[in-house]
């Protein structure tokens, strides 16, 4: 167009700052140039096709240098600029930023034609940019504006007032010095960054930066644009570093998390895994979730069918729970197999195959003392008490030729020790009862050796055996202890404690019951101490006659301070004075009036 007075369409210009310009150096504001012509400025503005091959013709730029610097709206809320594509979030669409040295240089450019001197840089419209590279100062702000004065960059920039100094003087970041550089068309930051997108090296920069530079369970929203910053640099710097990098922060993320926490993606990777998964679907991303992928098959230990990004993958781990429920042997116990045998279960009860497979061999074979232990569930000094009653046997020994005899370690048949397992499991098959305790507590309250329970077990003549609860195995085994007193003939009667419990007093209280001979006991001697046993009968005839007051108080459901206050408003008295036996008890026919009374 003839008339047309031009200005030049500089290299690192905006297409909408250059066509502003335009309208300026023809004494017109940007919507009244472009209506002039038969130009829509919101379609400029929003890199119509149609409207930029016009701008073209009239103008008689290049089209190629048009459309390359115009930001044209895409599809999925993105927007073209430079031959990539960016999403929205990452432009400052609407908002003007600048940098005030860069236009301090551009009002001393005689060259260009005064009032179409400043103009707005395609590195300005990138949020990620806070920094001018070229004079290191920190990007101003000009407040929001909207429609066509949005658009209108030279009026906006030349009605700027521009401080002889900047107010914030800093380096610009490794990060946007990268950024100042893809977009003036340079790729020489290495492999795994010349290979991505840019608004993807955008993305990655600040999903791996923040746990980088703050921690795995950091999260992006809620930081301010100090914090970004760094972010986003400590990001780029991993990127730089290829694949390698990566796995390196990946590595740090992993030794971060709670030992103790399920298997998956996000506790082991916190933030990142969970935003990947999520978001960021575009296929570019996939290169950095194959890597971790890969990265937690070769480091961590997890089961097979373990899903990471949907995918379930193919270890060589297994659980303590899948090896138990293979073999038929507690969890509980294959830990305690595996600690005797050297191989301590790693974090989240996990071993890998190998050490599964050794640990079949080992149960269908010979074991060692620490491992029949841990078999039988019975601790390591008491496992010789068992030898020695004939209930475990011993293997041969086998002697190696050149090996001295007194060097042969002894072992135990892995079978045999599981069927004796198995047996004592098959014998506790009575159904619970209130009196049953622990076979390993009726052991300690009556003096019996565990290994006399256990042989009373497999002979049938302790048929009150229930098996429940945790524990090792003879803490799960419960008994009636009454029922083992006479099963071994010891006396027929109950030990102290045990008769404390069936009449619902305190031990100490017993004590005194006996001293005072209110109720008959019989003195057994003891190796370790003196111990003294109650009938059955005796027991019984007490009961008949006396209760306790927090008998009273458990089965009508009356606090005892309340039963006591009504005993005195009755003027009723405990049958026997309380310093006396430590308890309160009162006579049978006492009770039954102060029930009906309360």
């Amino acid at each position: 167009m003839s008339g047309l007075f031009r200005v030049p369409f500089l290299e690192d210009e905006v297409t909408t700052s250059w066509l502003s310009r335009l309208a300026r150096a023809n004494d017109h504001s940007p919507y009244v140039f472009c209506s002039d012509l038969g130009l829509s400025l919101i379609g400029v503005g929003r890199g119509d096709e149609e409207e930029l091959t016009k701008l073209a013709l009239i103008s008689g730029e290049p089209l190629s240098s048009i459309s390359a610097r115009a930001l044209r709206a895409a599809e999925k809320a993105s927007i073209q600029l430079a031959g990539e594509t960016f999403p929205t979030r990452m432009l400052r669409k609407g908002k003007t930023f600048f940098c005030p040295l860069c236009l301090q240089q551009d009002d001393r450019d005689a060259k260009r034609a005064p009032g179409t001197r400043r103009y707005q840089r395609v590195a300005w419209i990138f949020g990620a940019i806070q920094t001018c590279q070229v004079h290191n100062c920190s990007l101003l702000g000009l407040p929001d504006a909207r429609g066509y004065q949005a658009l209108d960059y030279c009026t906006r920039l030349e009605a700027v007032s521009v401080p002889d100094q900047p107010a914030d003087s800093r380096e610009a970041s490794a990060f946007e010095k990268f950024l100042y550089e893809r977009l003036s068309g340079r790729r020489d930051h290495g492999t795994l960054l010349d290979d991505l997108s840019l608004f993807t090296c955008i993305d990655l920069s600040f999903l791996l930066g923040v746990p980088a530079s703050l921690g795995r369970g950091q999260s992006y929203r809620g930081l301010d644009q100090a914090s970004r910053r760094v972010a986003a640099n400590s990001g780029f710097k991993v990127l730089q570093a290829g694949e390698r990098g990566i796995e390196v922060l990946l590595t740090d993320l992993s030794a971060d998390r709670n030992k103790r926490s399920e298997f998956g993606g996000a506790q082991f990777y916190g933030q990142l895994y969970d935003r990947l998964a999520k978001s960021y679907a575009v296929a570019e991303f996939d290169r950095v979730r194959e890597i971790i992928r890969q990265h937690a098959k070769r480091t961590i230990p997890m089961p097979t069918g373990t899903r990471l990004f949907g995918q379930c993958i193919e270890t060589p781990w297994v659980t303590v729970t899948e090896v138990a429920r293979q073999s038929g042997i507690a969890p509980s116990v294959i830990r305690k197999l595996l600690k005797a045998d050297g191989n301590r279960a790693p974090e989240n009860c996990l071993v890998c195959n190998e050490v599964a497979d050794g640990l079949a061999r080992t149960l269908n074979g010979s074991l060692t003392h620490d491992q029949a232990a841990a078999l039988l569930e019975v601790p390591r000094g008491v496992f010789p008490r068992f030898v020695q009653a004939g209930l475990v046997t011993v293997c041969p020994p086998t002697v190696v030729p050149g090996q001295p005899a007194s060097g042969v370690k002894t072992r135990y048949p892995g079978m045999d020790i599981r069927n004796l397992r198995q047996r004592f499991i098959e014998a506790s098959s009575a159904s619970l009862s209130d009196r049953m305790i622990s076979a390993r507590e009726a052991s300690r309250l009556s003096k019996v050796p565990l290994t006399t329970i256990a042989r009373l077990l497999l002979d049938g003549k302790l048929a009150a055996a229930h098996l429940e609860g945790g524990g090792s195995l003879f803490e799960r085994i419960k008994i009636d202890p009454d029922a083992l007193l006479r099963a071994v003939d010891q006396a027929s009667g109950l030990s102290t404690q045990l008769a404390a419990a069936r009449i619902g007093v305190s031990k100490v209280a017993m004590s005194r019951l006996r001293d005072k001979q209110i109720i008959p006991s019989r003195h057994i001697k003891s190796p370790r101490q003196d111990v003294y046993v109650f009938s059955e009968h005796d027991l019984r005839v007490f009961e008949g006659q006396y209760v306790s007051l927090g008998r009273l108080s458990r089965q009508w459901g009356i606090h005892r301070n309340r039963i006591c206050q009504r005993m005195r408003e009755l003027g009723m008295s405990s049958a026997f004075p309380r310093e006396d036996v430590e308890c309160h008890l009162l006579r049978r026919g006492d009770a039954e009036r102060l029930r009906e009374r309360m």
